[in-house]
């Protein structure tokens, strides 16, 4: 009896674990981005699948611009070839733990490629309150999803995946990479 009474309560509190894990998750990159420790962001998030998800977008985003704009240009298809190298410097600049804070408060590397890039440090104030004011839910028993609403209305989607019995940020989703 007693037996069966711990796997009971074992399976039970191992279950409360996964369903809030994503939230733990989620608490711990807001504490590590408060408080800078670049170490706990890297536990946190798959850096790899995040650049190679944003890459994905930022690629289709920039090929698309570039077929609309230089189809009747004779060098458009160099142009096309070079916008890999373009997206490769653009990540490198955007996935560190400021820059997806960054991208995550809505700062589109597509609209606003300049040097300047002050506007990450202020960000990092307010990463905070989005957190406040987003939404989230599960997509399946190892995804969870959370829904980010910043200051030009857009909704960002920040992906969680379930790896092990961690939870850890996997993609960022860019609403409307170009015009």
């Amino acid at each position: 009896m007693r037996i069966g009474i711990t796997i009971v309560f074992l399976t039970v509190c191992f279950a409360v674990y996964l369903a809030v894990g994503p939230f733990i998750t989620m608490n711990s990159i807001k504490n590590a981005v408060e408080s800078g420790d670049s170490e706990q962001l890297s536990e946190d998030i798959d850096f790899v699948s995040v650049r190679r998800n944003l890459k994905e977008q930022f690629s289709a985003a920039m090929g698309a611009k570039a077929i609309g704009e230089l189809s009747d240009n004779p060098f458009g298809a160099l142009a096309l070839a070079f916008s890999d190298k373009l997206v490769e410097g653009m990540l490198d600049t955007f996935v560190t733990p400021s820059g997806i804070v960054s991208i995550i408060n809505g700062r589109n590397p597509l609209k606003k490629i300049d040097s300047d890039l002050t506007e990450i440090d202020d960000s990092e104030q307010k990463f905070a309150e989005l957190w406040d004011k987003s939404s989230f839910g599960f997509d399946d028993t190892d995804r969870f999803s959370i829904w980010v609403t910043n200051d030009e209305g857009d909704e960002v989607r920040v992906v969680m995946r379930r790896q092990g019995l961690k939870w850890r940020l996997t993609n960022i989703l860019i609403p409307e990479m170009v015009d």
